[in-house]
């Protein structure tokens, strides 16, 4: 009977859901309670991943192994999650080409671990660690892990660099590129031998001058933003270095990028406007900026903050057209225009104070006075769903201590749910933990055990529970990783789209500069990730696919003529697993074998 009971309210449960979705196209006002079922049924159909991934350094020589701890949570609510059975780990080269990989599975506490071991002749150069799920790559927006690796070059223990000094392009089927080796003293390696490769082991032209420079052709086809050549190079003294080098010298052209806030340049009402630098490369710059109308007055300057990104304020007119005029540091000039001015537009401002998160909606002059639907949440979880009138000049105020930490996405839509304006904002984390070190002895000979206890507690001193990871590296050979933390991951660049450099830096709380440069990044990669419009609407996301919960084995047997019928058996063993299997194709000679588990690393 209680069986009866509580599949009666499962039923009744989702014919109430269905009927508020169904019900929304011929309804106007939709209330808070039911966007926040819409969300709650959208997340029960597709749950999906997250992934941070700690390593025990950022910098590692050839030969090194890379160890990693995996941190597998619901992309919603961050509550750890066992979805897929296997997370991959990989390690690829600035050609884009896998030279390590790793297959982990839960070990018997349920966690992630494993190690990808680096082969001894690697180039050095910048890398990077990717991680995902196969069932993370099933979604529209692969959302991988993603972090830099730096392979450092040595020889004689001693770290060594490439820079480009000159980039040419003298005439149209070539680049010159003249790049030195240095040392950590800056002094320059002098050479003696030198092998360039580019495209994937085709041969690049390359030669020493007088001054043991290294002078490399380049066709002019190959270079493209994220180009690089590969170097063998052989010093005076015989040591031999191998380095990837970025075909750049971050002198070269660039490119600025416009963001209003709000997504519109609002006639005759102040509109702020982010902007963000680029070179060639995908690399951020440094520059300064005027903002200079069609008769040539200067309106606003502004000069880069941080990562490439800037900002201005000003008041754009009715029918005018505006520019801007950017100065990098190598003194290269360019002039920009801005988007149009919108006379019938809105645009979200979003102003985030010491204890609170400030909401307001700016309108265009010939903006008509309609009912528009404000709504505003943290990774799906509803925090407000508002309807203004567009002219009164309403102000929403969110409690940061009442919400989840994260990512606030702001959207105005109309009466027919189209979006019209979208803003991020961004709710701290505010819990501390507290962590305390205890040796066994005050100091330590050589090569004697250390034994060392950490205690965890909360701000109030209470003992904490959970799954760690620590790494211990020695201090005279690695640089702590301050640039990514399972913090950044998780509230900022799992949520946002686009490269983000030191994503750990706009996290600091007692650095000004951070908050500022946060606000320019949300203004900038701001991103949907989740379709609220659509999901309102009924129109739920689905997965393409089920999480990845075995290996599975599969093929087809064909005889000499190809039709397809095998009258032979596959035999499938591994001496490592112990597995010894005889499966039988059908008639067509398809065969699948499941459940099988093999893990690498």
């Amino acid at each position: 009977m209680k069986d009866l009971i509580n599949k009666y309210k499962k039923i009744c449960c989702f014919a109430l859901i269905s009927l508020t979705v169904h019900s929304l196209s011929a309804q106007t006002i939709v209330s808070f309670d039911t966007i926040a079922h819409c969300m709650t049924e959208q997340f029960r159909i597709y749950p999906k991943e997250k992934l941070h991934i700690h390593i025990d350094r950022s910098c590692y020589l050839p030969g090194d192994t890379l160890w990693f701890k995996a941190y597998m949570v619901n992309a919603s609510s961050h509550i750890p999650i066992r979805l897929s059975r296997y997370v991959y780990v990989e390690l690829v080269n600035p050609e884009n080409e896998t030279v390590g990989r790793a297959k982990v599975r839960p070990d018997d506490m349920n966690q992630f671990h494993g190690y990808i071991s680096l082969p001894e002749g690697l180039p050095g150069g910048k890398y990077a660690l990717l991680a995902y799920t196969r069932y993370m790559l099933s979604e529209k927006n692969q959302l991988v892990f993603k972090r830099e690796v730096c392979i450092a070059m040595a020889s004689n223990w001693e770290t060594t660099h490439l820079k480009a000094c000159s980039k040419t392009s003298s005439h149209e089927e070539n680049t010159e590129l003249q790049l030195q080796l240095w040392n950590n003293r800056q002094e320059q390696i002098p050479l003696k031998k030198v092998k360039a490769v580019c495209d994937k082991g085709k041969a690049v032209s390359v030669k020493l001058d007088k001054e043991k420079k290294i002078e490399l052709s380049i066709r002019n086809k190959k270079v493209t933003p994220d180009a690089c050549v590969r170097l063998d190079m052989t010093d005076v003294r015989n040591n031999t270095f191998r380095q990837y080098a970025a075909i750049s010298t971050g002198m070269e052209d660039y490119d600025v990028t416009f963001y209003p806030e709000g997504g519109h340049l609002l006639a005759d009402t102040p509109c702020r406007t982010a902007y963000k630098v680029l070179d060639v490369s995908g690399n951020s710059i440094d520059a300064t900026l005027q903002l200079i109308d069609e008769q040539g007055n200067v309106m606003a300057e502004s000069k880069t903050l941080y990562a490439g990104m800037g900002a201005f304020t000003f008041t754009p007119k009715s029918g005018k057209k505006y520019s801007v005029q950017v100065l990098n540091k190598q003194g290269i000039r360019k002039i920009f225009e801005l988007p149009q001015v919108q006379e019938s537009a809105y645009g979200i401002v979003v102003q985030s104070r010491k204890k609170d998160i400030q909401i307001s909606i700016n309108s265009a002059l010939h903006s008509p006075h309609e009912k528009l639907l404000l709504l505003a949440h943290v990774r799906g979880k509803m925090i407000c769903a508002r309807w203004l009138l567009s002219d009164k000049g309403d102000i929403i105020t969110i409690a940061k201590d009442q919400y989840p930490s994260g990512i606030v996405q702001c959207l105005l839509l109309d009466k027919n749910y189209n979006v019209l304006s979208e803003r991020l904002g961004f709710i701290p984390y505010r819990k501390t933990i507290v962590c305390k070190m205890e040796n066994d002895k005050n100091s330590y000979g050589k090569r004697t055990p250390v034994r060392t206890s950490l205690l965890l507690t909360d701000m109030n001193g209470n003992p904490v529970k959970g799954n760690l990871s620590v790494a211990i590296t020695d201090k005279s050979m690695a640089v702590a990783d301050t640039t990514h933390s399972i913090l950044s991951t998780l509230l900022l660049s799992s949520e946002l789209k686009g490269r983000i450099e030191t994503p750990s830096f706009y996290l600091q709380t007692d650095n000004p500069e951070a908050e500022k440069a946060l606000d320019l990044l949300l203004m900038i990669h701001g991103w949907k990730r989740y379709r609220l419009p659509e999901i309102i609407k009924g129109n739920f996301e689905k997965p393409a696919m089920e999480p990845e919960r075995f290996t599975s084995l599969s093929g087809r047997l064909k005889d000499k003529i190809g039709d397809g019928k095998s009258r032979y058996e596959v035999y499938v063993r591994n001496l490592e697993f112990g597995l010894n299997k005889t499966i039988t194709p059908g008639p067509d000679g398809a065969f699948r074998l499941d459940s099988l588990e093999f893990a690498e690393g």
